[in-house]
């Protein structure tokens, strides 16, 4: 005897099929998500596919294990930090003189910390359990990021004939000022806002003495 529709038996829902892609990005969503509130240890294959609404084999057939889902976080995120901080190297070298190049590149990156603020804080702020291979990418994208900090300054050092500036320092300052300012929009976003910032970025640039 078989069960009619009606028979009060009810079926498991699974996601709708969809492509590969799409689906790894949202297994990836869910798991920065995760690391966020529950830090490496809390991310674990079958609470990220509950997150994602999927079943874990769908999980581990993408990924292959959850280091292989560990490895595909941490390159979103560099992909992520790669796009904003070129983005904001790209209006610093459209602005007018030194001062207005650092306000105007560091609004710019805020602006985009703000919008992804799961991969900003799985870069910027210590998340505990991290495996030694996080802590390795993430010193070495910085290295990267401070080297293109370090080459936009030289550039303008060249074009503005400034003189006895030390671009690597420089750069050092830059990028730790704009860490330092995204991990208190992260941290106290109802205090610290991207406006706020602004602001008080713009009135330092406007009354810096300008040679």
């Amino acid at each position: 005897m078989t069960r009619s529709p009606d028979s009060g038996t009810q079926r498991r829902r699974y996601a709708p099929r969809r492509p590969r892609e799409e689906r790894s990005a949202q297994i990836i969503d869910a798991a920065a998500q995760l690391l966020a509130e529950h830090g490496w240890r809390g991310m674990t294959m079958e609470r990220v596919a509950a997150a994602a609404g999927v079943a874990k084999s769908v999980s581990y057939a993408i990924f292959g294990s959850q280091a292989g889902l560990q490895r595909a976080v941490m390159l979103r995120a560099q992909e992520v930090t790669q796009a904003r901080v070129a983005k904001a190297l790209a209006a610093a070298r459209e602005a007018d003189g030194f001062v207005a190049a650092f306000s105007t590149g560091l609004v710019v990156y805020l602006e985009h910390v703000v919008r992804e603020p799961d991969i900003s804080r799985l870069v910027l702020l210590p998340i505990e359990g991290a495996p030694a291979s996080v802590h390795e990418a993430i010193r070495d994208g910085r290295e990267r990021v401070l080297q293109q900090i370090e080459d936009v300054i030289e550039a303008r050092i060249d074009r503005e004939g400034a003189a006895n500036v030390d671009a690597h320092l420089i750069a050092h300052l830059v990028r730790g000022n704009a860490e330092l300012l995204a991990r208190l929009l992260l941290e106290q976003p109802e205090k610290f806002t991207p406006e706020r910032l602004a602001n008080a970025t713009a009135a330092f640039a406007r009354y810096m003495p300008h040679s």
